[in-house]
């Protein structure tokens, strides 16, 4: 959201309308939606899902994870996240992960990974590795 500059609490306001936003819509539409920049599976309610969630399955919450380059992004989104309006919020938990210094995380450029780190390639015709 912030390249190379600083990440300010309108780029916090930006990312959480839109994420938050979306969680809504897929709750709405009852389906679990995978998002793009928190790499999280959004769940829904059995009431909102119309039956598409077997009730012992059924979550009230859903969960909103946002990776951070530096623990002052962080700080910035949780002090935007309180100034969200509370119905766009509804019953969603956000999880915020700084990982500094780890820029193959960020970029789409190739890094080495780092030592002892194995990646995980699943191919979505065969299911799970």
């Amino acid at each position: 959201m912030a390249y190379q500059r600083e990440f300010t609490a309108a780029d916090a306001r930006e990312l959480l309308s839109k994420k938050l936003f979306g969680i809504i819509m897929s709750t709405f539409n009852g389906v679990c939606a995978g998002l793009l920049v928190v790499r999280a599976c959004v769940c829904v309610s059995h009431e909102r899902a119309s039956g598409a969630v077997e009730k012992r399955f059924a979550w009230n919450k859903q969960i909103l994870h946002v990776w951070c380059e530096k623990a002052s992004n962080a700080k910035v989104i949780e002090e935007e996240f309180y100034r969200m309006p509370s119905e766009l919020c509804a019953d969603t938990v956000v999880l915020l992960t700084v990982a500094e210094n780890s820029d193959y995380i960020f970029s789409s450029k190739f890094y080495p990974l780092p030592m002892g780190v194995r990646p995980i390639v699943v191919d979505r015709r065969r299911g799970r590795p």
